[in-house]
Order: structure tokens, then C-alpha cells, then sequence
């Protein structure tokens, strides 16, 4: 549920359930101050309380007075008993007077004195409106004049406490408007609570991690509870923090790589340099005393500084790939032709070192989109690589070309010592050096496969490998194949 519709519903419940409290803490209170139902209705939903008072006192008077007529005015306390309790909620007492004698007082209990003060037989009440003072009070009084059957003159008498109604009427007043601002206090005070705890706490959490990342601590994970507005910004957190972490991660890993490279080139540089070194040596101590000697360290000499260059020209190569400063020009490239050429260019020097190269060719013409000289250094890296791993008597190489619907695969195959299994998945990064194996199997700057991934990737394509240890060694490439009718600007942007 989003933030939003929390405040809605929570304007909601402000609204209704003050109103649901305020009826019902309003009955209740009815029901303390009048006594029944009825009562409670008549005094807080209707606009004259005091009329209503007096109509259900002409009621009763009436009801009393028919019971008298059944009774022929023969009538004992016990038969009044039952409008005690109207009586009593509206404040009333009824007293039925024989000779000026009170027989009988029911409902609210009035002193003698009052009793006392009554009107005297013959004075019949007839204006329910005219008040009298009693004692220093307002009474409404009425009365209803009769004679027993024995001749003595007798009374009935409603005399209502006009100020215990109004008191009544005020504190109850007075206590429902306490009532209803406390429940609103209440109620607004909660919910504003229940609210704020579900904003706030989410908020507070966000601001702890926020504090983690600030001292640098992302090994955690934000929890999201919620799928609202603050999720949603949970989750940009959970982002930003994963993010952070790979971006540190990977910095560590360059940083790695970068002492690796350091260590490795060094290494690399030193060995022909002190190869050289020492035959120049050699050459000014007079060791290289025929032109055979000096011919062959010349030659020797040479050889390592081509080394030097070509480890300088491979790192270089990488650093431009690295920092995505390297510019490809693609053009559309037969793919069979192309790799014909390579293999005749490149068995020339495989002759000397005995190793066979073959190409397979499916179908007859594959067109893709390339950078020849880069697609080149790819072959090369690959196939320099293999010829490290070789091992058998009658190393071999084999180069074969499958074509399918949207891409081109290259796959290049030797007999080698192959690769372990563990190591497989990272032979294509930059200076791997996970185990011994890595090591004797592929030696040198540790760059040459790492540069051929590099590229096919700039190409669109995708490399990857393949080995059993002591068998073979197969490493797959491919590239994006232009479809006829195609035009070379799509497929480079797909």
C-alpha cells in the first residue's frame, strides 16, 4: 500500500471513528445521567430537552391518574410502585394527599417541607408551564383534585425538580464535550502515532544504512518490508549499495591486476633483458671469438628484444582496449577467405615448430562484420596459446567454421595438455594466476587471451573454451552474420 492511500485511510479513520466513539461513549453517558435509552435519544438528539421532560411528565401524570379511576381512588402504594422508575428519570415525585396528609410519595423523594407547601384541596393546577418556587427551587406542579369513597378529599400531585433537570442537562452536556475532546485527542493522537511509526521507522532504518555506506561498510543487505513509496526507495538503496560494492570490487581488482602487471611484466621484461645483457657481455669479453658466434648472439640478442617489443606492443594493445580507446573498422568480411589467408600466413612458422594446422569450411560463403586486423591478433592469440599447451608427439591444430541463422562460430581445437576444469572460467582474464596449471599452460604477460576476449566482444560476439585435461583444448568464438539484404549499419548497432 503506498504512503498515499495509508494518509487517506488514516484521514478516514480520523473522521469516522472519533463520530463511532463519541455515539457510543454518548449512550453510555445517557444511560449514567437519564437512565434509559429513550431518554439518552431524546436529550442529545433532539433540539428541547426540557419539553421532552415534561411530555413524558404529562405521560406519567396521566397513566397515574387512570390508575387511580381503575381503583375508584381506592388504591394502595404497592399499585404506584411501578412508575417509580419514570418518575426518577425525569426528576419527578408523584404524592397523592388525603385530608392534606401525604399517603403516598413515589418516584423522587422531596422533604416534608415541601410537602407542606403544597397547594391545598380545590386548587387545580392547569398551566403545566407556570413554575413554583418551593424552598427556594422551581418546580413544575400538577394537580388533580378527588374524593374517596369513604368522603375525605384527596390529591395527586407531579411535582418535577426543574433545576435537577437543568444540572442534569448541563453535566451531561459538559461531560460529553469533555468526552468527545478527549476521544478526539485520543484517536488523533494514535493514529498521527500508528502513521508516523510506519514513515518514520523505514526512514530511520534508510538512515542507518545511509551511515554504513558513509563509513564505508557494504557487506549487508537492506531489508524491504514494504512495497510503497519508501520501498521503492529501499530498493534504490539496495541498488546503489550492490552497485557500490562491485564498483569497490572490481577497483580492488584492478588494483590487483595492476600490482599483478607490474610484478608480471617486470618479471617478463627482466628475462630477455638479462639474456641480452649477457651476451653483450660475452661479446665485449671477447667470448663470441668467431663470426659464427657473433652471428648467433646477434641473432640472439635480436630475438629477445623482439620479445621485449612484442610484450610492450601486447600491453599497450590491452591498455587501449581497457580504456575503450581503441578504434575498429568494421567492414564486411568473407569469413572462409579470410581464415584461408590467416591459415596460409600462419603455417609457414607453425612448419618449424611441427605443428599441423588444418581448416574445415561447411558452406561455401559467410559474410560477417569485422575488423581484419584486430579479428587477426584474435586467431593469433588463440592459436600461440595452443601452441604453449602442446604436448604430444604430433601436436596439431585444427580450425573449423560453422555457420547458423544470426552468427558465425570459430572454433579452434589442439591436441594439448588441456586446462583444468576449475580453471576454465578464467582464462580469459587479464593476468590469471590461479594455480600452477595456469601458470605452465599459459605463461608470457598472461594478456593474450584476455585481448582476444576484448575484441570479440567489441565485435558483439562471444568467446569462450572448452578442455579435457590431457586431451584437448577447444576455444569458441562468434561473430554477428550479415544476412542478405542486410545492411552492414544495422548489424553493427545490434
Amino acid at each position: 500500500m503506498s504512503i498515499k492511500q495509508r494518509l487517506v485511510k488514516s484521514y478516514i479513520a480520523v473522521l469516522i471513528l472519533p463520530i463511532l466513539l463519541s455515539g457510543l461513549a454518548t449512550w453510555f453517558m445517557g444511560m449514567y445521567y437519564i437512565g434509559d435509552t429513550t431518554s439518552v435519544e431524546q436529550l442529545h438528539f433532539r433540539a428541547h430537552p426540557m419539553k421532552e421532560a415534561r411530555d413524558k411528565r404529562a405521560v406519567l401524570f396521566a397513566e397515574i391518574r387512570t390508575q387511580l379511576l381503575v381503583n375508584q381512588y381506592d388504591v394502595k402504594a404497592s399499585d404506584l410502585q411501578v412508575f417509580d422508575k419514570g418518575l426518577k428519570a425525569i426528576f419527578t415525585t408523584a404524592i397523592i394527599t388525603r385530608n392534606n396528609e401525604a399517603i403516598y410519595i413515589g418516584g423522587l423523594r422531596e422533604n416534608d417541607d415541601i410537602i407542606s407547601q403544597l397547594p391545598p384541596f380545590g386548587r387545580i393546577v392547569t398551566d403545566e408551564n407556570e413554575i413554583m418556587r418551593l424552598q427556594g427551587r422551581s418546580y413544575w406542579v400538577k394537580q388533580h383534585d378527588f374524593v374517596f369513597s369513604d368522603g375525605s378529599r384527596g390529591s395527586l400531585f407531579i411535582i418535577t425538580n426543574v433545576n435537577s433537570i437543568l444540572k442534569s442537562i448541563k453535566g451531561y452536556n459538559i461531560t460529553v464535550f469533555i468526552t468527545v475532546v478527549m476521544i478526539l485527542i485520543f484517536t488523533n493522537g494514535l493514529l498521527s502515532y500508528i502513521m508516523s511509526r510506519s514513515i518514520t521507522r523505514p526512514i530511520d532504518r534508510l538512515k542507518t544504512y545511509a551511515n554504513y555506506i558513509k563509513e564505508g561498510n557494504l557487506d549487508f543487505k537492506i531489508e524491504i518490508e514494504t512495497m510503497d513509496e519508501i520501498g521503492e526507495l529501499s530498493m534504490a538503496f539496495e541498488e546503489m549499495r550492490y552497485r557500490l560494492k562491485q564498483s569497490l570490487e572490481l577497483q580492488l581488482q584492478y588494483e590487483n591486476d595492476r600490482k599483478e602487471l607490474i610484478s608480471t611484466i617486470s618479471h617478463d621484461l627482466k628475462t630477455p633483458i638479462t639474456a641480452i645483457k649477457g651476451y653483450i657481455e660475452g661479446m665485449m669479453d671477447g667470448v663470441a671469438d668467431s663470426p659464427e658466434k657473433t652471428k648467433k648472439y646477434m641473432q640472439t640478442i635480436y630475438s629477445k628484444a623482439t620479445d621485449i617489443d612484442r610484450m610492450i606492443d601486447e600491453l599497450f594493445l590491452f591498455s587501449k582496449l581497457d580504456l575503450r580507446k581503441l578504434t575498429f573498422h568494421f567492414k564486411q568480411v568473407d569469413i572462409n577467405k579470410y581464415l584461408i589467408d590467416c591459415v596460409e600466413e600462419l603455417q609457414f612458422d607453425l612448419e618449424k615448430k611441427e605443428v599441423e594446422l588444418d581448416l574445415l569450411i561447411e558452406e561455401a560463403s559467410l559474410i560477417v562484420m569485422a575488423d581484419p586486423e584486430k579479428l587477426k591478433r584474435v586467431i593469433v592469440n588463440v592459436i600461440d596459446n595452443a601452441v604453449k599447451n602442446m604436448d604430444k608427439e604430433k601436436p596439431k591444430i585444427q580450425i573449423r567454421v560453422l555457420g547458423n541463422e544470426d552468427e558465425v562460430k570459430i572454433a579452434i581445437q589442439d591436441n594439448g595438455k588441456g586446462i583444468p576444469e576449475r580453471a576454465i572460467p578464467y582464462i580469459f582474464e587479464s593476468f590469471y594466476r590461479a594455480d600452477a596449471a595456469r601458470n605452465v599452460a599459459y605463461g608470457g604477460s598472461g594478456l593474450g587471451l584476455a585481448i582476444a576476449k576484448r575484441i570479440i566482444v567489441e565485435h558483439g560476439g562471444n568467446i569462450w573454451a572448452e578442455s579435457v585435461e590431457g586431451q584437448y583444448t577447444t576455444v569458441f568464438m562468434t561473430l554477428k552474420k550479415l544476412k542478405r539484404g542486410e545492411s552492414s549499419e544495422k548489424n553493427l548497432n545490434n
